[in-house]
Parts: structure tokens; C-alpha cells; sequence
């Protein structure tokens, strides 16, 4: 079987059509037609996608390797839409998480397992999560209440965050995020960017319950109203879970009273505490309405008014509740967290990776990453230069 062959093959296995491909890749349709009909050969970028799109190696399609379907990634695929952009993605994360695992096979990974006192077994139950959720922040002592680092919090834990454009979300089961216990680098979180900042901390926390309490599943897909009786039984329990886990109801209670009580309680407040707690508008909505602090009418007034003009009218900084727009975000190396980042500007340095090695390792141009990890800092402001000659004559 010949190369075009084998792409047509592994096309209509994977059940993609030919615009579908195209799509994923950004190319014209035309042009898959050609490499399908063989008048065309796909670049070895394009061939690389192309094997990550049909869940084969390179070396299969080129006809170098047999078959080897990769059968423990199956489990996160079952759980994805009919989309191949984010399947793709989703094989970017995994093929990084395995280079990952070979590269920095030194570097601390994550856990495989809950701490005992944490360990219950596989729960789903969504009566038990508000407990589960402080008893958590009780053991990894993150006090009582108040806004949790998360992105931070997991780094410590040794948990991969990776971030990558997965589409706008929608009641008809868009992804936020994912979990993957995988077999060396252990817990490893998947999360959609392409949402807000305080949703993406929800994710955080949602994934966080899927580890604690779901681990024996190796991985699993977040999405909205998809799946069996028991999917939407763990998709509810860790959402009540992360609610609980990012605002503890005594927590709210006490910050609210400190803010005027209920009787104050307007938008503003609202966001305030949304603020406070480092969550969404609408994730301080739902815990005031789950807390029956307000009532169905009140959620819905509150919900109709814009987060931005909220946020301008009390001078809290809107980008936080805003949805990043497409232009915005370098997701070349946004994907990666600052630990992972951080290593390989060191290994290059110290001539243990070579730029294109390194490039290769986070699927980046050798331009790219010269440009925004490897070059020096510019040159100081005059205002920051006077600063600093100011408080040198003063500390």
C-alpha cells in the first residue's frame, strides 16, 4: 500500500471526510484531495499532523513501520466531539506529555494517586462533594476560604497544566478541559484557553476532582451534558466539588457580611467577590444561588448585566471576565507552564538541547522560540530606570 493509500485508508477510518481534514490542518480541500490521489506529497509537517489526526505513526504512512494503534489513548477520544481541530490538539498534548516524559525524565511528576487521607475510592456521589472539597483544602492546607493559586497549587503538586484552543463553550457539550494519568508523568490537566481566565480556574478545579477521586479512570473528558448515566454522575460531582473547593459557603458568607451583608448585596458586590475569590461572575452567581443567598429571580436580573461594565464602573481590572479573542494568545509557547518552559531555556543554554531540539520538543519555529524564549530581555524603560535610581537613593 502506497502512502496515498494508506492516508485515504486511515481518513476513512478515523470517519473524517475530506473537508474535515482540511479544516484541521488549514489547508484547501483540494490539497488532501491531491495527496490522496497521489499527485501530491504532504510536507513533513503536514505528514506529522496528519499521523496525529489518524492516531498512526509517520513512519506507518510512509510505510516504513507496521500499524500500532494507540489503544490507551482511546479512552480520551471516545470523550471528544466530532471535531478534528481539538482532536489534534488533544494528540499535541498527549505526544508532548510522552517527549515530556523522555526528556525530563528527572523532573518531578506528578502524582498517581491521591494521598491516603484522601483516597476514596471512585465516588460520584454530588451529596458528598462540598465535604470532599474542604476536607481537600483542609489536608493541602489552603485555609478556610479566600482565592486559591491553582495553576500555581498544581505546579507544586507536580502536575503538567497544559492550554490549548479547544473552542468556544456551549450547552451542546463543548470540552473544557481534560485529566490523563499518564503512565510517567502521572496527573496531567488538559484545559480549553479559549475560555475566560476565572473559567479556566473552574476547569482547574474540576480536573482536580477527577484526579482525587476519578484516578482509576486514566482519563477523562470534560464536557457539558455528554455521556452515560455515570458520566453525567462524575461530571456533576466535580462540578460541585470545584464550586465548593474555589468557594467554601462559610467563606462566602463571612466575605459577603464583611462587604454589608445580604441586605447590601448588589453587581458590584457580586463581582467583588468574584474578584476576592479569583472565580467568574457567573461561578459567584451559581455559589450564591446554591447558598440560597439569592433566589432564581435575583440569579437571572444579576446574570443579564454586563461583566464589563460592572467591572469599569469599579475599576477592577475586566480581563479577567473577558473571553480571549483569537489574535491575543502566542499558543505557540502559552501552551506550556513556566516550569517546562524554564527547563528547556536551560538545557539549550547549557548545550544539553539544541535549538532544534528544542523546537521540535514544543512543536515551535526555531524563530519562535529564539523570539520569545531563548533572546534576552530588552533594554530597561527610562521610567523604569528612574524608579529604580529613585528607590536606590531612599532603601
Amino acid at each position: 500500500m502506497t502512502l496515498n493509500h494508506r492516508l485515504s485508508d486511515r481518513r476513512s477510518t478515523a470517519h473524517l471526510t475530506q473537508e474535515q481534514v482540511a479544516s484541521a490542518l488549514g489547508v484547501p480541500r483540494e490539497l488532501v484531495s491531491m495527496w490522496e490521489a497521489g499527485s501530491r506529497i504532504p510536507s513533513a509537517t503536514h505528514l506529522a499532523q496528519l499521523a496525529s489526526l489518524y492516531s498512526v505513526t509517520e513512519g506507518y504512512l510512509l510505510g516504513i513501520e507496521v500499524l500500532s494503534e494507540r489503544h490507551d489513548r482511546e479512552v480520551l477520544y471516545r470523550g471528544l466531539p466530532n471535531d478534528p481541530k481539538i482532536k489534534l490538539e488533544v494528540e499535541r498534548w498527549l505526544d508532548f506529555l510522552d517527549a515530556w516524559s523522555e526528556f525530563a525524565d528527572d523532573a518531578k511528576a506528578g502524582p498517581h494517586a491521591p494521598p491516603r487521607a484522601l483516597d476514596q475510592g471512585y465516588e460520584t456521589d454530588a451529596r458528598r462533594a462540598a465535604a470532599l472539597a474542604l476536607t481537600t483544602r483542609a489536608h493541602y492546607q489552603l485555609g478556610e476560604g479566600g482565592a486559591v493559586d491553582l495553576f500555581g497549587f498544581l505546579e507544586q503538586l507536580g502536575v503538567l497544566v497544559y492550554r490549548a484552543p479547544l473552542g468556544q463553550q456551549s450547552a451542546q457539550g463543548g470540552v473544557s478541559g481534560a485529566f490523563y494519568n499518564h503512565p510517567d508523568m502521572g496527573w496531567s490537566v488538559l484545559v480549553n484557553a479559549d475560555m475566560t481566565a476565572g473559567r479556566q480556574v473552574f476547569t482547574l478545579a474540576h480536573e482536580l476532582a477527577h484526579a482525587l477521586f476519578h484516578y482509576s479512570k486514566v482519563g477523562l473528558v470534560s464536557r457539558n451534558n455528554f455521556g452515560d448515566a455515570e458520566q453525567k454522575r462524575r461530571e456533576r460531582f466535580a462540578n460541585v466539588f470545584a464550586g465548593h473547593f474555589l468557594v467554601p459557603g462559610r467563606a462566602l458568607k463571612d466575605r459577603l457580611e464583611s462587604l454589608g451583608g445580604k441586605a447590601a448585596l448588589d453587581e458590584g458586590i457580586i463581582l467583588r467577590l468574584a474578584h476576592l475569590f479569583g472565580v467568574s461572575y457567573s461561578m459567584l452567581l451559581l455559589r450564591l444561588l446554591s447558598e440560597k443567598i439569592i433566589d432564581q429571580e435575583a440569579f437571572g436580573r444579576y446574570g443579564s448585566y454586563s461583566v464589563q461594565d460592572i467591572a469599569r464602573r469599579l475599576g477592577i481590572n475586566a480581563d479577567a471576565f473577558l473571553l480571549p479573542s483569537p489574535g491575543e494568545i502566542v499558543w505557540d509557547l502559552e501552551r506550556y507552564p513556566t516550569r517546562v518552559l524554564e527547563r528547556v531555556r536551560r538545557a539549550v543554554e547549557q548545550g544539553d538541547l539544541s535549538v532544534g531540539e528544542a523546537s521540535a520538543l514544543l512543536k515551535v519555529d526555531g524563530t519562535t522560540l529564539q523570539t520569545e524564549l531563548l533572546g534576552r530581555p530588552g533594554r530597561a524603560s527610562d521610567a523604569q530606570t528612574r524608579e529604580l535610581t529613585e528607590l536606590s537613593e531612599v532603601l
